[in-house]
């Protein structure tokens, strides 16, 4: 009983690998690289009927190729769409930015021209208050002076009184 058990799944196994092994004729990776020997051979008007189901799976392989193609160049579309679009993004912040920077400067420039005149102002103002000053002290002295003296002289005569 064992033994016919053995034999039962051994030729089970056998039929399976069999199986298997026919339905297996040629993957898309045996056509890889070798299209132009399979466009060949599928050119030719006398196929045999393995020669044919071999152009057939070469067909639905180059089918496949082609979708995925298809994909990837969409894909490749639409990424070069959206670095356009990111480059367009950037090339307006880059003008934003130029924008700004001349404003800057602008108003560097104009901060700069009032220093200068403030500058100015102030050294002439610097000026007239030194030419005050000389003025100030030309007259001042001598009625500092004047008052002095007069102070002196009505202590004195109150010195002299007492």
């Amino acid at each position: 009983m064992f033994k016919k058990k053995i034999v039962a799944s051994f030729l089970s196994l056998s039929m399976l690998v069999c199986l298997f092994a026919s339905l297996y004729s040629v993957n898309a990776t045996d056509f890889e690289g070798k299209e132009s020997k399979y466009i060949k051979l599928c050119s030719s008007s006398k196929l045999t009927n393995s020669q044919q189901k071999t152009c057939k799976e070469f067909n639905s392989y180059l089918y496949d190729k082609n979708k995925e193609l298809k994909e990837e160049a969409s894909q490749a579309k639409k990424d070069a769409q959206d670095t356009k679009e990111d480059i367009a993004k950037i090339a307006e912040k880059i003008t934003q930015i130029d924008t700004k920077i001349e404003s800057a400067k602008s108003e560097l420039n104009y901060i700069q021209k009032s220093i200068e005149k403030l500058k100015k102002k102030l050294k002439n103002k610097a000026k007239n208050f030194k030419n005050v000053c000389i003025v100030c002290k030309q007259l001042l002295i001598p009625i500092f002076l004047q008052h002095i003296s007069l102070v002196l002289i009505q202590y004195q005569i109150l010195w002299v009184v007492s």
